[in-house]
This record gives structure tokens, C-alpha cells and sequence, in this order.
């Protein structure tokens, strides 16, 4: 079960922390969610996450939207020079100026107001953290706030004063979980075998047993394919596709997909690995919430040798896709989303992930859950190497799907 609480300033933190500490159990999660942005120099416990709201929506016109504005147009004409000077100026400004001013005008705002205004975005924040007991007893106005969540989200227990409820008495039968969803994983590979048998393995190991995974051999010439025959023969669940000549990632993926009958569909990297339950939490979660299409979550990072760094990436919300890709490298998606979708484009290699993504936000549902799932390796040569040298490809992304928004 997650706990997630809901509070007005960083002040109530350590209470409402202490509160809940003793009636976590193992395998429980608890979050806090708070309405006011840390200062600078200010570190809060990695159980606290800031509310993100949507800024590139019209309703948030104020000095900061021109600025996000006027940020966007330049990196589109000068991407080079943007990605050079963003982490040593743009970004600074951004956290020390822009936000703070912004987000005291968010808790000006009395409840009512937060709910007209900053309620849909509030209401995703919530969710992305798919709470078993809201509790916004540290929340100014929590009361208004509990009857709107009540309203939108009947299920989940939400409180707003008494005290803290035991795990026992929070009902967990509405959740649903279906184990014989089918989920179809596309494997794309070429001259991948230092990791690849670590991928194919978090692969079949997971917790969600009805897995079909498609691996799809762009024509490598190192022991790939060896590695892919012996899995193939141990599991029937692995399919195999080997391309006849190099085809690269967008083709290579258009190629595994259209060999897929699950219904539920993601894409992985032979360099990369999922943690046993990811796909058993996202079907959860797809199964739990039908109007929801597409969910992603955070992950960690890893080097070459496989040391992990223990600091958890959590995933933007699917609103901050004109920024970049907000999606990361952990999803699962409905079937309808491929078949309405289309694939991948050829002409957008090492930004067709983030390319697809903006075509499905448009379209679909998305959330995130911000619970990492997966493992992600940086090593040289790989995509996101060539991804940080192509910069002009975020771009053309964005000139065709938000500049007219």
C-alpha cells in the first residue's frame, strides 16, 4: 500500500513523517507530496516530492509562461548552444527566480481556488503516486480538498483530521489485477551480448508471468545470435526475428511490434534491465484504472560495470514533453494506443521514443507512477550518448507537435 501526504509548507515534514513512520509496514511506501518548493540550499527527505503543475498551459500566463515561451523558440534555432549554457544559467534562474515566484502564487490560492484552477493538474499529482490512504491532514483547507478527491476518487481513503488509520482498516478490494493479461515485450538488438543476457533474464523473471518477448536481431555480428538461440529454446515465451541486414532502432522496432499479440506492449534495451515486479505493477495499475492508456515510471541508473547509484530518477509529467523527453525508459501501453499510434518514424532515429510519446499525448491517457521499475546503464556509445549530439532532432520535434500550442 502507499501513503501519500498531502502538505502546505515544508514546516510540517518531520510530523508528518513521524506520524506515519510506525504504521508502515515492509513492502508499504510513503510520499509526501508538497505545495511549496524547497529554497535553495534546503534538502528535504527523499520521501518529499514538490507539486508540478503544467506551465506551457495557457491558463498559467504570467512572466514565467513568456519566459518558457521564449526558452522554447531559441532552443529549436540554437539547440547547441542552449544544451551548453541551460545547466550553468538557464536552470539556476529557472529554480532561484521563476519558481518560487510562481509557486507563492499557487499557495495563495484558498482551496476552492486551487480546485478551479490547479485541480486537474493537482489531481494527476495525487495519482502518480497510486495512493491506498490520501492523508491531508496537513494540508491547509484539507476538508475542501478531501470532497473534491472524494468526488473524483471515491475508492482511495482520504482523510483530513482524526487520527492516523491502522493498514488494517484501509480496504484494498477495489484494486484489480488480471495475471492473465497477455504483455508483449520488444526486444531490439544488434552486437548487444555484454548485457543482453541480463535484459532477456529481467525479462522472463518477471513476477507477471504471461510475458511474450520478441527479440529482434538487427543483423549483429557478435554472439547475439548464440545468446538469443540458447533463451529461445529454454522459454517458449521468447520469439525470434533476425533482420536481414541493419535496419536501425526505429525499423528494427516497427519490425517487433507488428510481430506482437499481447494486450499490453513495451520496448526495453539489451543494455538495460527491468526489477522483477515492473510489469506486474503496471498491468496492476492498467487493470485498476481503464481510462488510463499509457503509464511510465522513475528508475535508477547504473554504469558499465553495473554499480548502481542509488538516487531515484523520477519521470516528468507527460505536460512537460515540449522540455524533452518527459517518458524516460520504463512503460507499458495499451494495444489501442499501437494500433492508433502508428510506428515508429525512421527519420526521427535517436528521438523516435520521444517523438511517439508526443503523438501519444495528444491522444491518450498517460501517468506516471513514481516508483522506479527499471535499470538504466550509461556507457559510451550508447543511444543517449548519440541523442546529447544530435540536439537539433528536439527541434524538429517540437516545431512539428507544440509550436503552434
Amino acid at each position: 500500500m502507499n501513503v501519500l501526504v498531502v502538505i502546505s509548507n515544508h514546516t510540517d515534514i518531520p510530523e508528518a513523517l513521524r506520524s506515519w513512520k510506525s504504521r508502515i509496514l515492509d513492502g508499504d511506501q510513503l510520499f509526501v507530496l508538497s505545495c511549496e518548493r524547497a529554497h535553495p540550499g534546503q534538502v528535504a527527505p527523499p520521501e518529499v516530492h514538490e507539486l508540478q503543475v503544467d506551465l506551457y498551459d495557457p491558463k498559467y500566463r504570467h512572466r514565467g509562461g513568456i519566459l518558457l515561451k521564449i526558452f522554447l523558440i531559441v532552443k529549436e534555432r540554437w539547440p547547441n548552444t542552449i544544451n551548453r549554457i541551460y545547466c550553468s544559467i538557464l536552470r539556476p534562474f529557472w529554480n532561484t527566480v521563476f519558481w518560487p515566484d510562481f509557486l507563492w502564487n499557487v499557495r495563495s490560492f484558498d482551496p476552492e481556488a486551487i480546485m478551479s484552477k490547479f485541480w486537474p493538474d493537482f489531481l494527476w499529482n495525487v495519482r502518480s503516486f497510486d495512493p491506498g490512504v490520501i492523508d491531508l491532514r496537513w494540508m491547509r483547507g484539507g476538508d475542501s480538498l478531501r470532497k473534491g478527491i472524494v468526488t473524483e476518487l471515491p475508492q482511495i481513503l482520504t482523510i483530513s483530521q482524526g487520527g492516523t488509520p491502522t493498514r488494517e482498516s484501509v480496504d484494498t478490494s477495489w484494486r484489480r489485477y488480471d495475471p492473465t493479461t497477455k504483455v508483449s515485450i520488444v526486444l531490439p538488438v544488434r552486437n548487444g551480448a555484454r548485457y543482453l543476457r541480463r535484459s532477456i533474464e529481467s525479462c522472463l523473471d518477471q513476477t507477471h508471468r504471461n510475458i511474450e518477448l520478441v527479440i529482434v536481431d538487427d543483423f549483429s555480428t557478435d554472439e547475439t545470435p548464440n545468446i538469443i538461440s540458447t533463451y529461445s529454446k529454454l522459454d517458449s515465451r521468447v520469439r525470434v526475428i533476425r533482420n536481414e541486414r541493419n535496419l536501425r532502432l526505429p525499423r528494427a522496432l516497427n519490425v517487433g511490434f507488428a510481430h506482437t499479440s499481447g494486450d499490453l506492449l513495451t520496448w526495453t534495451s539489451d543494455d538495460n534491465y527491468y526489477a522483477p515486479t515492473a510489469i506486474e505493477t503496471f498491468v496492476r495499475y492498467l487493470s485498476t484504472w481503464p481510462e488510463i492508456d499509457f503509464v511510465y515510471s522513475a528508475f535508477r541508473e547504473l554504469d558499465e560495470e553495473g554499480r548502481i547509484n542509488p538516487r531515484i530518477l523520477y519521470a516528468s509529467p507527460p505536460w512537460r514533453l515540449p522540455l524533452g523527453n518527459a517518458v524516460g525508459p520504463c512503460f507499458l501501453y495499451r494495444r489501442s494506443v499501437y494500433e492508433q499510434t502508428g510506428e515508429y518514424r525512421a527519420d526521427m532515429e535517436y528521438q523516435e521514443d520521444y517523438e511517439y510519446w508526443t503523438r501519444v499525448y495528444q491522444r491518450f491517457k498517460m501517468m506516471c507512477l513514481q516508483v522506479p521499475l527499471y535499470y538504466y546503464r550509461h556507457r559510451s556509445g550508447s543511444m543517449d550518448q548519440h541523442y546529447r549530439r544530435h540536439p537539433e532532432l528536439w527541434g524538429k520535434v517540437w516545431a512539428e507537435h507544440f509550436r503552434s500550442r
